[in-house]
């Protein structure tokens, strides 16, 4: 016998005639089956793999099935097990076998069956002929006594002769059968009946004149006598039956079944030979021997294949740097590759038969128990928890990541699987992308101060000598630098805006939203650029009445954008702002924000990329306007980060319509009671009202302290100085003061740590103290404010920021101690 290949197993499988079905032992379920099953039983393999033979309705009889079997049960196989099932569109009779196959731990059942409803009614058709000739015989024996009894009446002795032979020959020949009759002493063939012509070739006249050996194939041929013995054999030892293979006309083979028995026709002692053609039953039968063999070819390159299989496995396995394992429904280990016992400091097969609390102990046993019942359950666990270091170093546990996967039979839970992985290296990468994010945005407040600073200097001494006076010709190179310092402002912040939202560092407020306020701002900032290049800029709002929450900054941060790009790139004609309600329930209103100008227009295909970082609709080096590509970007990621949507659409020099919309909370109670307005006076009218008011201001830099002191003392304000906290620790105890400047980053002691000594001190309690820095983080605003400081003024320092905030808590502190702050 040949042993097949494991890789020949599905060739050989599928190519076998008889059906063939593979199921799980216990279950019955389902898990191949070849294509003459699927052909049989006409039900694709998809819908068979998984349910029984049973639920698939290919049984007619349950009790049937039921002893196949409890015979296999009792045998551990089934060998031509009869029984009757729905094959080939009706009932089929089969001859069913049946046999363990090994599969690892677990063992298959191979069932074959063989479709013999042929044969059985081929065999039906042998039984009744075999009763028809016996009938033949009966009534001969009857016609020959009738015939004895009444030969004294010769005429109808005569007669009854002839009906008798007629009567014998119609029988003899209607039967479907080759019937020869011998001589009993010399195996002469006496008669032949119609059907031997049609079986052999040859006419009744040339079949009685050739012998047996002439007629069958022997090896070597029966002599005369020998026929003669099997002749005689019958005569006086009965009927007997067997195979043989028959010679037709022109050598012709083929095998026929002959039955010999006894018979007496007329007065000699004859012997009756029946033969049958069983050459389907032969092929049946070879193929059947062949199928036989094709099994156990089967069985052994399923045997190959699963013992590859595991070897394989077990390669993998043994050589994974993750955890596999195997625990029953009793927790107990069934199974464990050499990394479970390294991670457990376990000798090699130490864990097979432990238990998971031998194993793990009974503290870690504890935590991971709840997932290990919720496994038993049938639920997938996943899950990190920190396993021993038997081998030491810089930490005792490391930490993994765990998979519990339930093992179902027959949807109940028999144990589960383990897989296990060491995160420690992702959860090291993980810190420090912290320690680095942490270390950026370090970096960033940094620069932000570094740059800040030295823009505050540059601007305020603009300032400064604008307002001293100044030629024409000095207040234009003045306003020179001071549109370059504000431009290199605005890339500073953009950058730094960018740079916050990529490192998920940017705060959204959440305060009342007054849309046509914020427009009104928007108008106002951008109203002497419209001006001066003849635009008319102009605004229609249409949005529900009452407040509405969200982050007022960003929006108008957005907003602003859109319209100073509109005013930058429009030559002559407008620029409009709307601004409408796109829905609204009882909890939210999506407003939707848009500007259209009469501009140069944007091609399509630049249109899209204007949303990408650095990117302009004009990125050569001879383009009219400058810019860093960064503000359109920066609006991306702020609607998206408000939960809004944004676009564009435009005509080449037709002009362009950028839009966004942002959902805002509908503002109830106290939170919808629109900001009380603050009196606004000018600076001459706030000096006069400031004037003689002592004023703290705590700055290190000499240059932003010389600014910012003669900008107070514009207003007619004394002017106390400090070079650090602790400085004005010192002074504090020593003055009272209506308000505090205070910076933030100073030596010595900084401003968060000498606002809160300064709160501690019961005279200075309620003073405002504003904050003076050029960290301009949401982060840093919320710093300062806890620290007990009072408002917020980012540098470079606003003169007229700078005012508003002084005639806010010098003049209306009680009024804006009830509103936000800017």
């Amino acid at each position: 016998m040949s042993t097949l290949a494991p890789q020949d197993y599905s060739a050989i499988f599928n190519a076998a005639s008889n059906a063939m079905a593979f199921t799980e032992e216990g279950s019955g379920r389902i898990l191949d089956v070849n294509e003459s099953w699927i052909t049989a039983c006409q039900i694709p393999r998809a819908e068979a793999v998984g349910r029984t033979a049973y639920e698939l309705g290919v049984w007619v009889s349950r009790a049937e099935r039921d002893d196949c079997m409890a015979q296999f049960l009792r045998d551990q196989s089934v060998v031509d097990f009869e029984a009757r099932l729905n094959m080939r569109g009706g009932e089929r009779i089969n001859l069913i076998s049946a046999r363990f196959v090994s599969s690892g731990e677990r063992r298959q059942v191979l069932w074959e069956f063989r479709d013999i409803t042929v044969q059985k009614q081929v065999h039906r058709q042998l039984q009744d002929r075999e009763q028809t000739i016996q009938a033949l015989l009966e009534a001969s024996e009857r016609a020959r006594l009738a015939l004895q009894d009444s030969l004294g009446e010769e005429r109808t002795a005569r007669a009854a002769v002839v009906e008798s032979e007629r009567r014998f020959r119609e029988v003899f020949n209607a039967v479907n059968d080759s019937i020869f009759i011998h001589d009993a002493l010399t195996g002469r063939i006496l008669d032949v009946n119609r059907r031997v012509s049609e079986m052999y070739g040859y006419t009744k006249e040339e079949i009685v004149q050739l012998g047996p050996n002439e007629l069958s194939l022997g090896e070597p041929p029966y002599s005369e006598n020998e026929v003669g013995a099997l002749f005689s054999s019958v005569a006086t030892s009965g009927p007997t039956a067997f195979d043989w293979i028959a010679r037709g006309k022109g050598g012709r083979l083929f095998w026929v079944e002959v039955s010999l028995r006894p018979a007496r026709v007329g007065n000699q002692d004859c012997v009756l030979a029946v033969v049958r053609d069983i050459a389907e039953r032969k092929q049946a039968e070879a193929q059947r021997t062949a199928h036989r063999q094709l099994l156990e070819e089967l069985v052994a390159a399923r045997t190959g294949e699963l013992a590859a299989r595991e070897r394989q496995l077990s390669v993998i396995f043994d050589n994974l740097p993750g955890v596999i394992g195997y625990w029953d429904s009793n927790e107990v280990n069934r199974y464990a590759n050499p990394a479970y016992h390294d991670w457990l400091g376990l000798q090699p097969g130490a864990m097979q038969g432990r238990t998971l609390l031998q194993a793990f102990g009974p503290e870690r046993y504890e935590q991971i128990r709840p997932m290990v019942q919720a496994t038993l359950r049938g639920e997938r666990q996943c899950f990190v928890h920190a396993y021993p270091r038997p081998e030491g170093g810089p930490t005792a546990e490391r930490y993994v990541q765990a998979h519990y996967l339930p093992d179902l039979d027959a949807d109940r839970v028999v144990g589960f699987f383990v897989m296990a992985f060491d995160i420690d290296d992702l959860r090291r990468a993980r810190e420090q992308a912290e320690e680095a994010n942490i270390a950026k945005s370090a970096f960033l407040a940094n620069m932000s101060h570094e740059i800040r600073t030295p823009l505050n200097a540059i601007a305020g001494m603009v300032f400064l000598l604008k307002r001293d006076g100044v030629t024409d010709h000095q207040a234009q190179r003045l306003n020179k630098i001071d549109i370059a310092g504000q431009h290199l402002l605005e890339i500073v912040n953009s950058i730094l805006d960018l740079s916050k939202i990529e490192a998920g560092k940017l705060i959204l407020e959440e305060r009342p939203v007054h849309v046509q306020t914020l427009v009104d701002d928007t108008l106002s900032m951008l109203s002497e650029r419209a001006r001066a290049k003849g635009l008319a800029l102009r605004a229609e709002v249409d949005v529900p009445t009452g407040a509405l929450l969200g982050d007022l900054t960003r929006i108008q941060q957005v907003l602003l954008n859109f319209a100073g790009n509109a005013v930058k790139f429009t030559h002559d004609g407008s620029v409009v702002i709307r601004v409408a309600c796109a829905s609204q329930d009882a909890k939210q209103a999506v407003l939707r924000f848009e500007v259209t100008d009469t501009g140069i227009g944007i091609r399509s295909e630049d249109l899209q990329r204007l949303f990408n970082s650095f990117e302009q609709a004009d990125n050569s080096t001879t383009r009219m306007f400058g810019g860093t590509g960064l503000g359109l970007a920066i609006n991306k990621r702020l609607v998206e980060l408000m939960g809004g949507r944004f676009g564009a659409s435009s005509v080449p020099g037709l002009g362009s319509t950028f839009w966004f919309t942002v959902p805002l909370h509908v503002a109830t109670g106290s939170a919808a009671a629109p900001a009380a307005r603050l009196q606004r006076v000018s600076a001459s009218e706030l000096g006069q009202r400031l004037a003689g008011r002592r004023v703290l201001l705590v700055e290190d830099e000499p240059i932003n302290r010389e600014i910012t002191q003669q900008l107070l003392q514009a207003l007619g304000l004394v002017v106390d100085t400090a070079f650090d906290g602790q400085q004005a620790i010192d002074l504090v105890d020593a003055h009272r003061y209506a308000l505090i400047l205070m910076d933030v980053q100073m030596p010595v002691m900084d401003g968060l740590v000498a606002t809160a000594l300064i709160r501690g001190l019961g005279v200075h309690a309620e003073t405002p103290i504003l904050a003076l820095t050029a960290n301009a983080f949401a982060e840093d605003r919320e710093r300062c404010l806890r620290a007990g400081m009072t408002d917020f003024i980012a540098k470079p320092i606003d003169p007229d920021l700078l005012y508003a905030r002084l005639e806010r808590w010098l003049l209306n502190g009680a009024i804006a101690a009830s509103g936000a702050l800017d």
